[in-house]
């Protein structure tokens, strides 16, 4: 379903996002966790279903790897005891994904 990469910025957890698509011949669809954090009550949560559904949709064609780049910020809130529904919703749909489903979730954790 997918795998977390740890390590800090620029030592090229990317480039092996990209150089995994190109492997299985598929598409790399990065985004930047930032813009799945919840700023607005329950915003994110939607990015995500939404995210999760286009990539269901690429999937169906090639390989989709899905890059959730500062995979950190996502799942922040959730860690300090938070009830985080954007942190929940991205695991259930990291978790729905089937076997037969040609997807893969890469998130890198920006640490030092």
């Amino acid at each position: 379903r997918g795998l977390l990469l740890e390590g800090v910025c620029g030592n090229g957890k990317k480039l092996l996002a990209q150089a995994i698509a190109g492997e299985l011949g598929g598409y790399l669809v990065s985004i930047n966790g930032n813009l799945l954090a919840d700023r607005v009550l329950h915003s994110g949560d939607a990015k995500i279903r939404f995210l999760f559904e286009l990539v269901r949709q690429i999937s169906k064609e090639k390989y989709a790897v899905l890059f959730i780049d500062d995979f950190d910020v996502v799942t922040k809130n959730a860690q300090l005891g938070q009830a985080d529904k954007t942190a929940y919703t991205l695991r259930v749909c990291i978790e729905s994904i089937r076997e037969d489903e040609k997807i893969l979730v890469i998130g890198p954790l920006h640490r030092q």
